[in-house]
């Protein structure tokens, strides 16, 4: 991530933009290199929201790998 993400990010974050237990992370999701946004509950630690999501980023593997549904 770039610095200028990290430092927005954190403003974002401090700014308890959204909410005063969520935070937004950013990553990438190594099979598909593709950037992930997600909103974190900051006290239990679950995934509010992604996006992509899960699904979307498990098609795209499937699909890279020419799998086919039949």
């Amino acid at each position: 991530m770039t610095a200028r993400l990290q430092q927005a990010v954190s403003v974002l974050n401090q700014a308890d933009i959204l909410g005063a237990n969520r935070e937004l992370t950013f990553s990438v999701d190594t099979p598909t290199g593709r950037p992930v946004v997600r909103v974190i509950d900051r006290e239990s630690h679950q995934v509010v929201a992604q996006l992509p999501s899960e699904y979307v980023l498990r098609l795209a593997v499937a699909v890279r790998s020419g799998y086919t549904q039949r």
